[in-house]
């Protein structure tokens, strides 16, 4: 059976205008931002990344972003290397809560790199969820399951997000964290399959070697957050690129919320981010 050029034509033209009209997806009304020819543009820049800290930590279900401060249902696995320190540690249902509220020191765009990034100072972040941990503390062997609660005061962080030119590059939307200093830390972990005898003596190890513990996973972790972090904002980085982020004017429409709620993800929203190495 022959199909003839007319037909294929017309098929084509059809899908074209299907895709015409559909048109590049529009930047959401509720998320304020800055055109690069701002002569503020700097003071913009930190007075938006406020506003939009605060209203996605909130969620916005019409991007399909669940909430983020704090973010829910989430679990990774962290693998330490082979020194005194040699654990793996698996997580699940962690909550994470406190890091939306940030004391900005500095923030900035470098449009050559295309990196936003934020300087600023976490007052408190929580971690809270069940693990099971697994390996060597210094000389002394560990295997126990329960729940934990990881907390910080007064931590500097770097944060960073890569915004590419279009979506098919591979470092768009790639997040960056690097954690400098921390003022205070507390951890607390409850074996459930011991008594409280025994789930004391597993704080108390754990604790006791904090530092060095800490120390050696603070690399695995840091990628988890970075990782974690950037999964979540997939729905937003997958649609919009460097010139919608940061564009040149602030001409042109904007979609509302409306239009958000109606329309159809491309994909499902995962209700679980899974991180695991």
């Amino acid at each position: 059976m022959k199909t003839s050029h007319g037909v294929i034509l017309s098929l084509t033209a059809l899908v074209a205008a299907i895709i015409a009209a559909k048109g590049p997806p529009q930047w959401p009304s509720v998320l304020p931002r800055c055109s690069m020819d701002d002569p503020q543009f700097e003071k913009c820049l930190k007075k938006v990344t406020s506003q939009v800290l605060t209203r996605m930590a909130k969620g916005m279900p019409m991007l399909g972003i669940r909430p983020l401060d704090p973010l829910s249902n989430a679990s990774f696995t962290m693998v330490t290397g082979n020194g005194p320190i040699s654990l793996t540690v698996h997580t699940n249902n962690v909550a994470i809560s406190g890091p939306s509220k940030v004391q900005m020191k500095k923030v900035g765009y470098d449009k050559k790199s295309s990196i936003f990034w934020v300087e600023g100072l976490h007052k408190h972040v929580k971690m809270a969820g069940n693990y099971h941990m697994k390996g060597n503390i210094l000389v002394f062997p560990i295997d126990s399951t329960g729940t934990f609660v990881f907390e910080i005061w007064e931590g500097f962080a770097n944060h960073s997000l890569k915004v590419g030119t279009t979506t098919k590059d591979a470092n768009h939307g790639k997040i960056g964290f690097t954690m400098n200093t921390i003022k205070v830390q507390k951890i607390n972990v409850k074996d459930t399959t011991l008594g409280t005898e025994g789930s004391n003596a597993v704080n108390a190890l754990v604790n006791e070697n904090w530092d060095a513990i800490s120390g050696a996973l603070w690399g695995p972790m840091e990628r988890v957050i970075r990782e974690l972090y950037g999964a979540a904002l997939k729905p937003l980085t997958k649609k919009f690129t460097a010139k919608d982020f940061f564009p040149p004017t602030l001409t042109g429409r904007m979609a509302t919320e409306e239009e958000f709620h109606n329309e159809e993800n491309d994909e499902p929203v995962s209700y679980s981010y899974s991180i695991h190495y």
